[in-house]
């Protein structure tokens, strides 16, 4: 039996708010430390605020890998909602978050393997539009997405096979109706 699968991808993909939402991709921000100031790759920041920042201090900016702990808790949120996960991520030459992210999928799908759900980390060399076209042609039943509103919410939004769209979901209501689905056609 399939499973719904979520799209997740690290702040470094860049992709557009219509790519966000057409696909309800969940984002996990890198970590970027300006002179003095760390804040989330969240996009609550302007480039013209990280130049001043640069003038002021004369220090770039960086960015600090997301650890495997925090991908843990990311990705555990996730698979306990129901979903299967499929992540997109910077370049492993780039950066240690692809090591840390498959790091924690491996813990993950070691954890939840007895519960049939699965883990996947895309470490192919294929774009990320290749990515979640790809995601979204396994005609899953159900995928669930989960933005900042929901998090604070914890609600969720779901999108069926069949293209009807519904949101505000609280999220353990989604899961027990999930799970009571996959009961009734398990008989």
């Amino acid at each position: 039996m399939h499973r719904p699968v979520c799209i997740t991808y690290d702040s470094t993909c860049d992709l557009t708010p219509q790519l966000l939402e057409r696909f309800r991709i969940r984002t996990i921000p890198l970590t970027i430390q300006s002179g003095e100031r760390v804040f989330p790759d969240d996009g609550s920041y302007t480039s013209a605020e990280l130049y001043d920042g640069y003038r002021r201090d004369g220090t770039l900016p960086k960015t600090s890998a997301i650890s495997p702990e925090e991908f843990r808790g990311f990705f555990s949120a996730i698979l306990d909602e129901g979903f299967d996960v499929v992540h997109i991520d910077i370049s492993s030459d780039l950066s240690c978050t692809c090591q840390n992210a498959v790091m924690a999928a491996q813990e993950l799908a070691d954890k939840y393997a007895a519960a049939g759900m699965r883990v996947e980390v895309d470490r192919s060399n294929n774009t990320i539009g290749y990515k979640i076209r790809a995601a979204q042609q396994e005609k899953i039943p159900y995928m669930l997405v989960v933005g900042g509103k929901e998090v604070a919410s914890g609600t969720v939004s779901v999108r069926s096979r069949k293209g009807e769209v519904t949101n505000d979901v609280p999220a353990e209501e989604f899961m027990l109706n999930a799970l009571r689905e996959i009961a009734s056609k398990a008989r």
